[in-house]
């Protein structure tokens, strides 16, 4: 259905239906960036096709992690960056480097602004097989917000070091 207008009661659609809601995600259909389709490494939907541990699965030298990859379902920055460590171990595995390549197991993890001192946490693997779905409305989450969006300002993209991220996997599982 194609989306016409959204209020504050229901999303409508070009057909005149609509859809009662309280919250409306709007998610836009993905598409593959065309020089990966023109190039033949796409899969029928232009998406770089790969094993878990991001390589392409015919041409072994390509690698490919984030909205490119056909593995990255949703397009989050959390899969990708999830995506992208895997991809750059199994590389410099390939180098000859004594790495561990960490195992893929993504989730859907976000803390979204509702503005004021208003935010949500939201934890899930269950798209992916496994049994976390936390959903965190509180106070708490907008002070993670802001946390985290200013660590990787001052520090200029980079992650949280790995205490930080581990520290926010354990309070998810209290939740």
């Amino acid at each position: 259905k194609v989306l016409t207008k959204i209020d504050r009661e229901a999303i409508y659609f070009e057909d005149g239906s609509h859809l009662p809601c309280d919250l409306a995600i709007v998610i836009p259909p993905y598409k593959a960036p065309g020089f990966i389709a023109d190039s033949g490494l796409g899969d029928d939907q232009g998406f770089v096709p790969t094993d878990t541990q991001m390589r392409h699965l015919n041409a072994k030298d390509i690698y490919a992690a984030g909205d490119v990859a056909a593995l990255a379902q949703p397009k989050l920055g959390h899969i990708a960056i999830i995506q992208g460590e895997i991809a750059a171990k199994s590389f410099m595995k390939e180098l000859g480097e004594k790495v561990e390549i960490p195992e893929y197991d993504p989730e859907v993890f976000c803390i979204m602004n509702m503005g004021g001192s208003e935010a949500i946490l939201i934890n899930d693997n269950t798209l992916y097989g496994g049994n976390t779905s936390v959903a965190f409305h509180s106070p708490l989450s907008k002070v993670m917000k802001w946390s985290f969006d200013n660590y990787l300002y001052f520090n200029r993209g980079h992650m949280p070091p790995e205490w930080a991220l581990k520290l926010t996997d354990r309070l998810t599982e209290k939740l």
